[in-house]
């Protein structure tokens, strides 16, 4: 370095002081230096250079932590700082001597003897860096101003690079607009060469510049261009300095910094030495440390765009330096960009040295070889070329004629072109700067001369093999084996045999080919091609024609025949199914489908040799079950056709369930038209036919299917009026029995009826009750019904037979049972009653039938003696007799009811009570049903109708203060006035209590002994320990548990009363624990001595387990109220611990809490 002059702020330079001796001056320092990265100095001050301020008599060596200062008198003592952020972070003082750049300090230089005051930086040597100034202040002239600069931020960021086209760069950072320029000196052995200025070119947009040394053919100084490289590379030193004219050195490639030879200080504390490889794509999380000075009290570190972040500071107990680390996750790394990351310490408010650490994560490419893989007749020197932008990255590479292994940083290092002797594969691979090993380029060379090709080739279409092609030729002198290829691509794995003549292309398939064949001499190097077989494999014709028909699971698939096919092969949904079938064929049925799922087919042919043509078009079909289409049987229509001489009942059946029978009718003679699914349907008790008519009737299925239409003429003579009365018996048209004790069972086609009120008798509810029904014929003009008996035919005797009850006629004989269906009443009085009736036929007055209508029945047993009787599915079935009369009036049926009951009593009245009521109602008619509506508190309900419920027999509890509304209904439904009662029901409640137990949430122990471990999972054991001593005889071994509950939610006017805890010991113990309530946020799998623990509730223990024996042992807590989180600690008392199973048991720990209830 020179010194720089034209100062206008210093003194003139005087003859050095008597008695001092000082080293070399700067000047003088041209040795080899090792490579590293280091800052570089501008100043402020007269300007020597139009870009860059240069302190008019300060020179600064930032990366030897060095400072010139000259141009004063000498003796003139002189104050040297360094400052930074303002502050002063290294300083020295002493007299100015005389140096070979004028008369001044040079501090940490160096002394050729034992130091003197200005030789060395006082105390620490400071880490000079970008940003920091430099002061110089002369002690003696207070008048006179103190000379400043600033250091310039300019840094080389690795050693000499060779690049692909055969140059040498450096490249750096610095702040975009710094003019600088980059040297290289070699002044030791001679020749002496130096090379420079260059010029630094910065990549658009950031802060980093390259610089390029290109050698010429053959040097001044006699080099040739090798050896320029190989000084430029290793053997000189590189310089950044301000400019061509005064060479003040901004930074020096590989530098050292610290304490100076001679000097007797030691570097500042404050530092950043720890974490500063590159960080690459397989990196780790990364720690970065250093010290820091004794007094310090914070260390923050900012990494690139992270931010600052607290580093753990561990302070030296003796007083000595810090020291400080701080962890960065890998996944926050991976959010910083690739390139130089500046790292930057903070110690307290004093900012300290910047350090760069290179991150890319990106890995090279393969080399480029400057020789292209292939067969040469001779030795090739292959260069093995850097990728654009792989500058700094270096080169490895492996040569063999075998299994060649990937290039790894043990392998060769490439530092020149590679010959490639013989057959040989070479392999490169870069590892750039950060480590990042890149893609491995594998470079196939021959070496030789190439044999004579195969003549006579030909192609053909295999025999054998479908879509295979066999290609035979004629042997080649020479030849150690042979090559296939078809349509350029080599089909053969390895070389065939020198003694083969063909070769089979089973891969081949349809098309056309085109073939040649290459031999191979020794070394695996081939000829040229043989003559081109061409030749064509033809598929079969795509089968056409393809249909596809669904069924049930299955679907049909149907195609054209063709000839020449041996085989199709089917495909469903893109996949071809195992069976092929047979050429011959042109269906194909696929079973065991899903109904309803869509189905896609094609299907291909096949020849002899196994060729498959391209697929048809698809064809779709979705299975499913066809439809019903089958019509049911006719129907049996009764009675048959014929002359009648009263009025029928005309009835269907079927042999098929589920049918509908629907009728069309014609008067008279008139023929109806077919029924159809708009017709009406048969009634379920018949069609009653009082005159002459044609009815047709068909059944339906329920896909709507019709039956043949079955067709009767009816005719009906009825024989004129008799001047006396007649008698017309009609048989009953439907009947049934309901039993109680069977009350879902429907008794309709029974042959026997029964009646009594115990058909089990001692048994009440066994009550057996019978329907009866008839459809009464329109009578002759002028006639009238003068009076009706029911007959029945009596199986077995009874003194007292059954009330007759008329009942509506809407039920049905095949469906009713006593639980559903039953009719209701008709009347408030019974229409005729049986008296004794013997074995056979018994007859008995009915009043109230009128003629053209339905007659139902109900035979009400009256006492135990009950009777059975024959069904209408018997010849002897029930029948009713009309006495017929002329010239009179037929005895009318009875007026509807439409008189409403009179109001019921309910007890107990409207009132407050305090216990619970039961409402009760009666009625002064007889065979009335009273109903309720109930509304909770004041809530009035609606009024009761037919379908409320019943008030029950026993009455009504209301056990809460209700509104109750109640009604009497008779049998034609007609409601009394409905009567509401209010109660308000004041019941004393009696406090009750209830228990629950609440298992634990999360438990876990900690250990004074093994601070940083975990003992919240199963995985560390099912037992929880509390001592005061764990290791007996040895303080600092205490352990302390933890417990957790959650306390339920508990019923409204609930409160807890009293708490325990409830621990399974599993050692014995004449002390337990006492037990304090804690905070509840602990973590159960990752709390330990060290971290984690919850803070105490309270003052004073919440409970305290005395002596405690093996088994379950609880005892009382205290301050538990309301639902919640409940966290308690177990701390030991004496040093006889104990154990007590965890939660990971099925003896886990619980709380136990007695529940106050209202």
């Amino acid at each position: 370095m020179r010194k720089v002059t034209g100062s206008t702020t210093s003194p003139a330079v005087a003859p050095p002081a008597a008695g001092r001796s000082r080293r070399l001056g700067v000047a003088g320092l041209g040795a080899v230096m090792a490579l590293g990265t280091l800052p570089a100095v501008t100043g402020l001050g007269t300007a020597a250079h139009a870009a860059v301020t240069i302190g008019s008599n300060i020179s600064v060596f930032p990366n030897r932590d060095m400072v010139v200062a000259v141009g004063y008198e000498p003796g003139e003592q002189l104050l040297v700082e360094v400052l930074r952020g303002g502050a002063v972070i290294g300083t020295t003082q002493g007299p100015a001597v005389e140096t070979p750049e004028g008369v001044g300090l040079e501090v940490n230089h160096g002394p050729l003897g034992a130091p003197l005051p200005g030789d060395c930086w006082t105390g620490f040597t400071p880490d000079i860096i970008g940003g920091d100034v430099i002061r110089v202040t002369a002690v003696g002239r207070p008048d006179a101003p103190a000379d400043t600069m600033t250091v310039q931020d300019v840094a080389f960021s690795g050693a000499p690079v060779l690049e692909a086209d055969g140059s040498v760069s450096v490249s750096g950072t610095a702040t975009p607009g710094t003019d600088f320029a980059v040297e290289f000196r070699r002044d030791k052995p001679d020749p002496r060469f130096r090379r420079g200025p260059f010029n630094p070119v910065f990549e658009p947009g950031t802060n980093s510049w390259k610089a390029t040394f290109r050698p010429t053919a053959t040097s001044a100084e006699g080099l040739s261009a090798e050896q320029q490289r190989l000084i430029a590379l290793n053997e000189a030193s590189w310089l950044a300095v301000a400019d061509e004219i005064t060479e003040t050195t901004l930074a020096e490639l590989g530098e050292p910094g610290g304490v100076g030879p001679g000097c007797n200080g030691t570097a500042d504390p404050n530092s950043l030495v720890g974490g500063l490889e590159p960080i690459n794509i397989a990196s780790p999380d990364v720690t970065f440390s250093g010290t820091a000075r004794a007094g310090v009290a914070a260390v923050s570190v900012t990494v690139g765009g992270l931010g600052a972040r607290d580093a753990v500071l561990v302070v030296d107990p003796n007083g000595g330096p810090s020291t400080w680390t701080l962890a960065v996750a890998k996944a926050d790394l991976a959010t910083l960009p690739d390139g130089n990351v500046a790292v930057t310490p903070r110690f307290d408010t004093l900012v300290g040295a910047t350090r760069t650490v290179l991150k890319d994560t990106v890995a090279p490419l393969a080399p480029v070889p400057s020789v292209a893989p292939g067969t040469y007749s001779a030795t090739q020197a292959v260069a093995l070329n850097k990728p654009a932008g792989e500058g700094t990255s270096k080169v490895y590479w492996e040569i063999g004629n075998a299994a060649v292994p990937d290039p790894d940083e043990f392998s060769n290092l490439y530092s020149g072109q590679i010959a490639v002797t013989s057959t040989q594969t070479l392999k490169g691979r870069l590892i750039d700067a950060a480590g990042n090993p890149g893609a491995v380029g594998s470079f196939a060379y021959r070496i030789g001369t190439p044999p004579a090709a195969p003549t006579g080739v030909t192609a053909t279409e295999s025999t054998t093999a479908a879509g295979a092609a066999v290609v035979r030729w004629n042997p080649a002198a020479g030849a150690t084996g042979y090559n296939v290829y078809r349509n350029d691509l080599k089909v053969n794995a390895d070389p065939l045999p020198s003694t083969a003549t063909s070769f089979t292309d089973t891969a081949a398939g349809t098309g056309d080919h085109s073939y040649v064949v290459r031999a191979v001499e020794a070394n695996g190097i081939e000829s040229v091609n043989s003559n081109v077989a061409s030749m064509t494999i033809a598929a079969p014709a795509v089968p056409a024609g393809l249909r596809a028909t669904q069924g049930d699971a299955r679907v049909t698939l149907n195609w054209t025949a063709a000839t020449g096919v041996a085989n199709y092969r089917v495909y469903r949904d893109g996949t071809a199914l195992p069976t092929l079938v047979a050429g011959s064929a042109s269906s194909y049925i696929n079973t065991g489908l899903t109904n309803g799922t869509l189905y896609e087919y094609a299907i291909t042919a096949l020849d002899a040799g196994g060729n498959e043509s391209a697929r048809t078009g698809i064809v779709q079909a979705v299975p499913q079950v066809p439809a019903d289409t089958t019509a049911p049987p006719a129907p049996s229509v009764n009675p048959a056709t014929g002359t009648y001489t009263s009025a029928q009942t005309v009835t269907a059946t079927n042999t098929e369930a589920g049918v509908t029978n629907r009728y069309t009718v014609g008067t008279g003679t008139s023929v109806p038209a077919d029924p159809t699914t708009g017709s009406t349907a048969l009634p379920a008790g018949g069609l009653p036919v009082s005159a002459s008519s044609v009815v047709k009737v068909a059944s339906f299925d329920a896909a709507t299917n019709r039956s043949t239409v079955v067709t009767r003429t009816y005719t009906i003579n009825t024989p004129p009026p008799a001047t006396g009365p007649r008698t017309l018996v009609i048989d009953a048209n439907a009947d049934a029995g309901v039993r109680q004790e069977t009350p879902t069972v429907n008794n309709g086609t029974a042959t026997s009826l029964k009646v009594d009120t115990q058909a089990t008798d001692g048994n009440t509810a066994t009550r057996a009750t019978s329907y009866v029904r008839f459809a009464v014929p329109a009578l002759a003009s002028g006639e009238s019904i003068t009076g009706a008996t029911l007959s029945l035919d009596v199986t077995n005797s009874t003194t007292n037979g059954p009330a007759i009850w008329r009942t509506a006629s809407t039920w049905t004989e095949t469906t009713m049972t006593f639980a559903t269906g039953q009719p209701a009443r008709s009347g408030t009085a019974a229409v005729g009653n049986f008296g004794t009736m013997a074995v056979g036929r018994v007859s008995t007055p009915v009043s109230g039938i009128a003629a053209n209508s339905t007659v139902s029945f109900q035979l009400d047993p009256e006492v135990v003696d009950g009777l059975d009787f024959s069904s209408r599915e018997t010849t002897a079935r029930p029948q009713l007799t009309l006495t017929i009369g002329t010239g009179g009036t037929t005895t009318p049926a009875p007026a509807p009811d439409t008189t409403a009951p009179p109001a019921p009593t309910v007890n107990p009245a409207t009132g407050t009570y305090t216990a619970a009521q039961t409402v009760t109602a009666t009625n002064t008619e007889a065979g009335v049903t009273n109903r309720y509506t109930i509304g909770t508190g004041t809530t009035v309900p609606a009024d009761p109708t037919t379908g409320s419920t019943a008030l029950p027999a026993g009455g009504l509890p209301v056990s809460s203060s209700s509104v109750v509304k109640v009604a009497s209904f008779d049998a034609a439904t007609n409601r009394s006035t409905v009567v509401t009662r209010t109660y308000t029901i004041n019941t004393p409640t009696t406090p009750t209590t209830r228990t629950i137990v609440v298992d634990a949430t999360a438990d876990a122990y900690v250990r004074q002994d093994t601070a940083t471990t975990n003992y919240g999972t199963a995985s560390n054991g099912t037992t929880l320990n509390v001592d005061s001593e764990y290791t007996v005889s040895t303080p600092n071994t205490r352990t302390a548990g933890y417990l957790r509950f959650t306390v339920p939610a508990l019923q409204a006017g609930e409160t807890i009363t009293a708490a325990s805890v409830s621990l399974n010991v599993t050692n014995a113990t004449v002390n337990g624990p006492a037990l304090w309530r804690t905070g509840t946020t602990w973590t159960e799998n990752t709390m330990t001595w060290a971290s984690g623990r919850p803070a105490r509730s309270g003052t004073t223990a919440a409970g305290n387990f005395t002596s405690m024996a093996v088994g379950r042992v609880s005892t009382p807590v205290s301050g538990i109220t309301a639902p919640g989180t409940v966290s308690f600690e177990l701390d030991a008392e004496d040093v006889d611990g104990m154990q007590f199973s965890s939660r990971e048991t099925t003896t886990l720990p619980q709380l136990i809490l007695t529940i106050r209830t209202p």
